[in-house]
């Protein structure tokens, strides 16, 4: 991710939390790009973390996981979501729709813009999942052993025609 689209991104979000006016909100982020924009909502940078374990703490506590990428294909940030099964709010661009193509996941937002995300994290609050749904499909679809069969299915197919 360039500098440019880090801040675009943490501009949508901050500006989103503060049309929320929710004082429950606490905001936490992990990686390299801390926000340094003014924010109205409490807010927690961990900095990288480097191992598994601690990066699926922070999801597994979390209530959703925001992604409020312009463009993407299909972030991984989703899929670790997921496997903890936390909710995840994001906008409707590249593969992301094929991830959150159930409301049983979280919520995607069609139009880049601070208040239909704001509406978009707000809804998905209201929500109520089952993480253990959310959970159990990241693991039907992306674990290693369906992965790596999908991929012998298709180097066979290429092989055998």
């Amino acid at each position: 991710t360039n500098s440019m689209e880090t801040f675009e991104k943490n501009v949508i979000m901050i500006d989103a939390f503060d049309l929320l006016n929710d004082q429950d909100l606490t905001l936490v982020s992990i990686g390299s790009g801390k926000i340094n924009n003014k924010i109205k909502t409490p807010y927690i940078h961990l900095g990288s973390l480097n191992d598994d374990y601690s990066i699926s703490l922070v999801y597994s506590a979390a209530d959703l996981s925001l992604v409020p990428s312009k463009e993407d294909n299909s972030p991984n940030t989703i899929v670790e979501s997921f496997a903890c099964g936390c909710p995840v709010v994001a906008f409707k661009i590249g593969g992301i729709p094929e991830l959150i193509f159930s409301e049983d996941f979280g919520v995607t937002v069609s139009d880049y813009n601070k208040k239909d995300y704001a509406f978009a994290i707000s809804k998905a609050l209201d929500t109520r999942y089952s993480r253990d749904l959310i959970r159990k499909f990241i693991i039907s679809e992306f674990s290693y052993s369906v992965v790596a069969k999908r991929y012998l299915k298709i180097f066979n197919s290429m092989i055998n025609s």
